[in-house]
């Protein structure tokens, strides 16, 4: 059985676990890359987080980049 895709949705998270938001979550939309402007981060390690929306809106798991550090 095929399910289409609805959407992916992203968000930025202090936590690899994608728990503790710190932008989002967005609404991606089906797009392959997605870029986050203007933010203010604080020194530490930020995990890029996404997961995929079914058409009729079932959410997979979250999925961790493994991490970016901000700072000195």
């Amino acid at each position: 059985l095929a399910v289409k895709l609805g959407y992916y949705e992203y968000l930025l998270s202090s936590s690899s676990a994608c728990a503790d938001a710190v932008v989002g979550p967005l609404n991606a939309g089906t797009a392959a890359s997605w870029t986050t402007t203007g933010l203010s981060l604080a020194i530490g390690t930020y995990y890029n987080c996404v997961r995929a929306l079914d058409a009729a809106g079932n959410a997979s798991a979250w999925v961790a980049s493994d991490g970016i550090r901000v700072g000195p």
